[in-house]
């Protein structure tokens, strides 16, 4: 028996345009699938568990990680939430950066990462509101991004009944 033929058969140009479909299909397998897992994984806790983290409570009971600095008379908050792959801990520079030009900052952790567990949106606005929140709330939506139009919406939508129920 020729080993060569037994393991990679007679040539032809079918070969390399099968092997090309097959390698398409795996990842195409592999897109469908496991993108989300693949694309928004969280990172490896980026900070310590000390006294400057703020931790609240959401209806929920579940412990939401933050860093709090205050503003300086005069000046705005900002509610500054991160982007994927981040944690507090990667942005704690920039979130002191702008403490030190006086603007009051309440960055928190997503579910899932660093020492967040489950998400309230409700109560990480009513923690903003008892802070002194009283900025624009910005919407980064990078999931779903070229159809993303009706979920904008939605979280808009969101807003405004949140903000009509705390006025």
């Amino acid at each position: 028996m020729n080993w060569r033929k037994w393991l990679i058969g007679t040539w032809n140009w079918k070969r390399p345009l099968k092997s090309l479909a097959f390698i398409y299909g795996c990842l195409l397998i592999v897109a469908v699938f496991f993108a989300e897992k693949l694309i928004f994984f969280p990172p490896a806790v980026g900070y310590a568990d000390d006294s400057r983290l703020v931790k609240f409570q959401s209806s929920a009971c579940d412990s939401i990680a933050s860093i709090e600095r205050p503003a300086k008379p005069g000046m705005p908050t900002i509610l500054y939430t991160h982007g994927n792959g981040e944690d507090l801990g990667t942005v704690v520079d920039q979130v002191d950066l702008w403490a030190d030009e006086g603007f009051g900052v309440l960055a928190y952790d997503f579910p899932g990462y660093g020492r967040t567990g489950v998400i309230d949106l409700a109560a990480i606005l009513d923690e903003a509101l008892k802070h002194g929140f009283t900025g624009n709330v910005s919407i980064e939506y990078e999931y779903n991004w070229e159809t993303s139009v009706l979920e904008i919406a939605q979280c808009v939508g969101y807003l405004r009944a949140y903000s009509k129920l705390r006025a």
